[in-house]
């Protein structure tokens, strides 16, 4: 199951129905260019237009441009000419833009193509200190602007390695524009904190600027235990070694766990002896995100957090496509996530991926979405399952299509 995610841009010109910009740039009507800076867009910016008429009479002429947000009525964002070479152009166009939207100009019979533009929140993340002892609560804000009352923002931690990104570590929902929560963290080190804002009907999927925070380890402990990584993918062997300063050699250490989602707490998983140096080590494979612990002689280790992203293997039912083509893309996800989101994302030429189509994984853990093809050129598409409370979010291997223009006239 998928649906499409797009714009539909209908306008009324002089009490007459005009063509949607895709209905007239079909007819051959399109040799007028259209451009938006900055791109992306974040909600605030001020615009800049830019383009150029082609043809003939492509001097000193009155370029009218126009906009729809999402969900709202098209309107007239400004008005310009064309200089001696045909380029035009708005700057700081009047308004500013809070939603995704849609941008297109017409000079006399001429009319560009539509702009799909999606707007990003603009989005800020403060810390009471930059520092922080492990295990200390730790209150962690931000603002989200334009107010988005009632949604969730998730606190995201960045992957040490980098392999899989970012993973969720708490969520708070944002009042009155501003959001609040508190935070332990389990690991000493340098982490580097995000929130994010998932996409809504008239804001894209929005991030704030990262920030650093050094987690002091608590000093004098009488046993410590590390991950090889804070993130894995499921399938993927987990190494966890620790010392102690205080319990002789060969004595029983214990790994308890207690995995995210869990009602039963922490539970004995593996157990190992303390070598004549004081060190020890495990090895595990967890499914969902888990946090660990040793305890021995009556004396337990702070807790290590490890995130786990689902595995996910994207196919499609062919390599190659023209414009207007309908592509599937198949998949499957491990462990299942059965009912879970599933995002079909395609490689922007500004270097990020943006959601085309949504779906559900199936209850065996695969999934299927329909996608019709748009723009010609080598297009790089991705599967994106958004993290959760139980894992981190899963991304899937790159399929590269080679789409051929329709050929219409």
């Amino acid at each position: 199951m998928s649906r499409r995610i797009g714009f539909i841009s209908i306008c009324i010109l002089g009490g007459a129905f005009a063509l949607p910009p895709a209905l007239a740039d079909a007819h051959g009507r399109g040799s007028l260019s259209i451009a938006v800076d900055p791109d992306p867009l974040v909600a605030g910016d001020a615009l800049n237009i830019s383009g150029h008429l082609s043809g003939g009479r492509s001097a000193h002429r009155t370029v009218v441009v126009w906009r729809q947000p999402d969900g709202g009525a098209a309107s007239v964002l400004g008005r310009t000419r064309t200089d001696a070479s045909g380029d035009y152009q708005l700057a700081e166009a009047d308004g500013t833009v809070e939603a995704s939207t849609s941008f297109w100009a017409v000079a006399g019979r001429a009319r560009s193509h539509t702009l799909d533009e999606p707007v990003q929140a603009s989005m800020t993340l403060q810390l009471p200190a930059l520092d922080v002892q492990v295990g200390a609560p730790l209150t962690v804000s931000g603002t989200v602007s334009p107010t988005v009352s009632g949604q969730q923002v998730e606190l995201q931690q960045a992957d040490q390695n980098a392999t899989h990104g970012w993973r969720t570590i708490g969520r708070a929902t944002v009042s009155g524009g501003s959001w609040s929560l508190s935070e332990q963290f389990a690991t000493p080190g340098t982490l580097n904190l995000r929130a994010l804002l998932h996409a809504s009907h008239t804001l894209a999927s929005s991030i704030s600027n990262p920030v650093a925070l050094v987690v002091q380890p608590v000093p004098d402990a009488q046993l410590s235990l590390l991950a090889s990584t804070d993130s894995v993918q499921a399938g993927q062997p987990l190494a966890l070694s620790g010392t102690t300063t205080t319990v002789p050699a060969g004595t029983a250490v214990k790994l308890l766990a207690n995995p995210q989602g869990s009602p039963g707490g922490y539970s004995a998983l593996a157990s190992s002896t303390v070598a004549a140096d004081g060190s020890f080590s495990f090895s595990v494979d967890p499914t969902a995100n888990t946090a660990y612990v040793v305890q021995t002689a009556g004396v337990r280790s702070a807790p290590v957090e490890v995130g786990v992203a689902p595995r996910v293997i994207l196919t499609s039912s062919a390599n190659t496509g023209t414009v207007g083509e309908s592509l599937t893309f198949n998949g499957s996800v491990a462990p299942p996530l059965g009912g879970q989101e599933v995002d079909l994302q395609v490689l922007s030429d500004d270097g990020t991926y943006h959601t085309v189509e949504r779906g559900e994984i199936g209850a065996s853990g695969t999934f299927s979405l329909v996608h019709i093809l748009a723009g010609a050129g080598q297009r790089t598409f991705q599967v994106l399952v958004p993290g959760g409370v139980s894992e981190e979010q899963g991304v899937s291997n790159p399929v590269v299509v080679s789409v051929s223009p329709s050929g219409a006239n």
